[in-house]
């Protein structure tokens, strides 16, 4: 990938080469192998086609998050950052929904600002549940639909 800046970085393109299980043994790629051998390669699996993607740690702590970055704190693009005035209205939403919340849900976030130290699960109430909502008419139409489409996934 090419970074273009701090903390963003981009894959053009689309053909490219699968890499395979024997590449990653052999420690082809010298960026991503620091050690000499990682504990994880002496295992009997392929471990380029036998991976499980972790959908808490990929979507409710990672794009869930960089998503909370962008519209709060503005990190990505300052287009979809909100004002002041809509996180208040944000976090006004959530303490709302938070009464209708059933007692099943462990953790229900009421603060954005404090998304930073948000647990996955607060995360995916969010996404899953409120997040239509508490989000309806303050972001943007583009992120918005962003958001949607997740949520809809």
């Amino acid at each position: 990938g090419t970074s273009i800046r701090q903390g963003v970085m981009i894959y053009s393109g689309i053909d490219h080469r699968l890499r395979t299980n024997e590449e990653y043994i052999m420690c082809l790629d010298g960026k991503h192998h620091i050690e000499d051998e990682a504990c994880i390669s002496r295992l009997s699996i392929d471990l380029v086609n036998q991976s499980i993607f972790d959908y808490m740690h990929l979507v409710c702590l990672g794009v869930m998050e960089k998503i909370f970055l962008a519209v709060v704190d503005g990190k990505y693009a300052s287009s979809a950052k909100l004002s002041p005035v809509s996180i208040k209205t944000l976090s006004a939403r959530l303490e709302i929904a938070k009464k209708f919340c059933p007692q099943e849900f462990a953790r229900r976030p009421i603060n954005v600002t404090k998304h930073r130290t948000f647990k996955a699960t607060e995360h995916r109430q969010i996404l899953l549940y409120t997040g239509p909502v508490i989000f309806y008419k303050l972001l943007n139409e583009a992120t918005y639909l962003h958001f949607l489409l997740l949520h809809s996934a």
